[in-house]
């Protein structure tokens, strides 16, 4: 059962000025920032009056900080978090969502393979609803290639044989919720595994999912950071041992009480 909002988000919002929040890690994306980040901004600004982009300098060696520095020099409503090591893509969400303010945040990816009127689809199937609602992306016709999408279709169906049917695509981005249920999902894995956590916890917790679907882009530039094998089989491996990691259990007791 979905718990109505108790009207803290609200609060936040008026306390903050800020209505969404989105984190977008970003590693070595000097390249791709200048492309996708304009059209997406634009848009989020004719969307809402009160959204922030935070941009997080994700352990980067190349020319990243100075492209957020252009943006936020241009007057975009855009915020830099810098971690000086990478860590991994989880990690760079996690630490943008702890300086998000808005009353509903979430987080994406930097490449721009999302189109920024999707983004801003979900953003809208989002807003208003009640607590412990979870809106995303559902990617259909895939620009990323033959073998992305076979390791994709098989990952997502030992997903639903492991987990239950929660999502057909566990891994689409981008993910809004309300900053309260973030706290309920506390998300810890600092890899790729991030979305596979969200999702598995967001189905515990008795969350309602909206998925919109949406095109799925070839990279706006630059070059994508996954290893097609090693991801493949660290999500496998995570998929069979999540189940009984202690800091899971340890959030399931607490929601039990």
């Amino acid at each position: 059962m979905r718990v109505s909002d108790d009207g803290s988000a609200c609060a936040r919002e008026r306390e903050t000025g800020v209505e969404l929040s989105i984190v977008i890690p970003c590693y070595n994306e000097g390249d791709v920032l200048p492309v996708s980040m304009p059209p997406l901004l634009e848009q989020l600004s004719q969307a809402s009056s009160s959204c922030e982009v935070i941009l997080v300098d994700n352990g980067s060696t190349d020319s990243t900080a100075a492209a957020i520095d252009s943006l936020v020099a241009q007057g975009y409503s855009v915020r830099r978090v810098d971690i000086p090591v990478n860590q991994g893509y989880g990690w760079g969400v996690i630490c943008g969502l702890k300086a998000a303010r808005g009353r509903y945040v979430g987080y994406m990816c930097a490449d721009g393979q999302i189109a920024a009127g999707d983004v801003v689809r979900v953003f809208r199937a989002i807003q208003g609803t009640e607590a412990r609602t979870l809106a995303k992306v559902r990617r259909i016709d895939r620009g990323d290639g033959w073998l992305r999408r076979s390791v994709s279709s098989c990952f997502n169906s030992a997903f639903r044989l492991m987990y239950g049917a929660i999502t057909t695509d566990v891994n689409g981005t981008p993910k809004f919720f309300l900053q309260g249920d973030l706290q309920l999902l506390d998300p810890l894995s600092k890899d790729n595994f991030i979305d596979a956590e969200v999702m598995i916890k967001a189905k515990a917790a008795g969350f309602h999912i909206l998925e919109i679907p949406a095109t799925f882009l070839r990279r706006g530039g630059g070059i994508s950071k996954i290893g097609v094998l090693g991801t493949s089989l660290e999500f496998m491996r995570h998929l069979i041992t999540f189940r009984r990691d202690r800091e899971f259990m340890a959030w399931v007791r607490r929601n039990r009480e």
